[in-house]
């Protein structure tokens, strides 16, 4: 279990420097005269990143927690 979640949350930290650098990515490219960043497919696809990254930091904190305090933790260490 201490395992599964470690390689979690280093996912979860990995995860979140590939949604900052395709941020600046679409900040920066630019498509039609702006920069794709504008295009609201980019912003939904970024927003979906977002929310999926939100959702495995809050299982791996979840299951951390109570790892801590004892718990069974098998099925919430193999979500995360």
């Amino acid at each position: 279990d201490k395992g599964r979640l470690h390689i979690g949350a280093y996912s979860v930290g990995v995860a979140e420097r590939m949604l900052d650098d395709a941020l600046r990515y679409a900040v920066e490219r630019k498509q039609f005269g702006q920069p794709i960043a504008n295009f609201q497919l980019i912003q939904a696809m970024l927003a979906d990143s977002k929310a999926e990254i939100y959702a495995a930091k809050c299982m791996v904190l979840d299951a951390a927690r109570r790892r801590d305090q004892g718990l069974n933790v098998s099925t919430e260490s193999s979500c995360a």
